[in-house]
């Protein structure tokens, strides 16, 4: 698992699989993958875990401050789909966004996120996936895995995107990419 690094357990906002994140902060993808290598495990054994889903939370109401690091309260609202709070489809967030959140990439980690009133997600998109295939493959990892299948948008119609757009990014730059 290259995910889940944060998520409603925690009292502030936080990058669900940032790639890289501030020194001294171990929660995030390459820290993850030096830890194994360091510890003797095989480059093409490894495989980079992959979220194709968002994780939420709900800001504390006073607060004006939205970034990442944000003071929560709890998970964020349900979803209309998934109904859990905390953990919302990456087609229920696409849904999101059309009705005017606002989302920035973090620079640093290389993960969405976006937010509105007391609501805050973070979240994959094409462009942050392809942030972390570029990575699998300029370092020879074995290949990526996703959690879940039902996350993406399996039917094209929420985020405009086509059939299952995250899960199409990641299969054909893995299947077409270099030996």
């Amino acid at each position: 698992m290259a995910y889940d690094y944060h998520g409603l357990w925690e009292n502030v906002t936080g990058l669900g699989s940032p790639l890289d994140a501030p020194e001294g902060d171990l929660l995030n993808v390459r820290s993850t993958m030096n830890y194994y290598l360091q510890h003797g495990a095989s480059k093409e054994k490894l495989i980079v875990g992959l979220g194709v889903y968002a994780r939420t939370w709900s800001l504390i109401p006073e607060s004006t401050y939205t970034g990442v690091g944000a003071p929560a309260v709890a998970g964020g609202i349900a979803g209309m789909y998934t109904r859990e709070p905390g953990v919302l489809a990456h087609y229920e967030v696409c849904n999101l966004l059309k009705n005017g959140y606002t989302a920035q990439l973090d620079p640093q980690g290389k993960v969405m996120y976006a937010y509105k009133g007391n609501q805050w997600v973070t979240y994959e998109d094409r462009e942050t996936i392809g942030f972390k295939l570029n990575y699998i493959l300029e370092n020879d990892f074995g290949g990526a895995m996703i959690w879940s299948l039902d996350h993406d948008d399996f039917t094209g119609s929420f985020c405009q995107e086509g059939v299952n757009p995250l899960i199409t990014v990641i299969s054909g730059t893995l299947i077409n990419a270099p030996e």
